[in-house]
């Protein structure tokens, strides 16, 4: 008897930008969308014979829902969707953002940011906390703004960023707000770091 060989995929789908991440009822909303996206998408692979997966069953979703973004801490600068789009030029950038998003109606249909915009050390400063830098999905950004360039390789980047800042302001012995974007600039480019 022949073996037949099993093959795996993984897809990663479905999508929600209505929920509010920080309340436990959206969350829960949220896993039951995902299981009920996830077993219909089976069921119309299997519905309409799409090549290869004529006869897909669901293994396995999430184990629970991961939102994109909860709660930000507004920075001396909200960096923005019209940044990534015209790709601003930031005399104080300390990184790039590559990659793209999902069109968000008739405002920006457009899904291309501008590879290589930059990411501006304000946004990593809270207006009203001192001795404290934010980076990652906390950062100061509109959603858009956030949501382009959201993926690991551009939070890396900003958090190597950060962490180039905070290791300044420790030796120098001074809060972020005071620590010349200059300093970290330098040491980026002594890193390799293309801005």
């Amino acid at each position: 008897m022949p073996r037949t060989q099993a093959c795996v995929r993984s897809v990663a789908t479905t999508r929600d930008r209505f929920f509010d991440g920080t309340k436990s009822f959206d969350l829960t909303c949220v896993e039951k969308l995902g299981i009920l996206q996830a077993t219909e998408l089976v069921r119309f692979a299997v519905d309409f014979q799409i090549p290869g997966l004529e006869k897909a069953s669901l293994m396995r979703t999430g184990g629970y829902a991961a939102v994109r973004e909860t709660r930000r801490l507004v920075g001396e600068y909200v960096f923005t969707e019209d940044d990534l789009l015209d790709g601003t030029r930031f005399e104080d950038a300390v990184a790039s953002k590559y990659g793209g998003w999902d069109p968000m109606g008739d405002k920006y249909p457009n899904t291309n940011i501008c590879q290589g915009a930059l990411y501006p050390y304000r946004s990593m400063l809270p207006r009203e906390i001192d001795g404290l830098l934010v980076a990652g999905r906390c950062g100061s950004a509109s959603f858009q703004g956030h949501y382009g360039g959201k993926s690991m390789g551009n939070m890396m980047v900003v958090g190597q960023a950060a962490g180039v800042a905070a290791a300044l302001c420790a030796q120098g012995g001074i809060l972020p707000r005071k620590l010349d974007y200059r300093l970290i600039q330098k040491r980026l480019d002594e890193m390799g770091v293309i801005l």
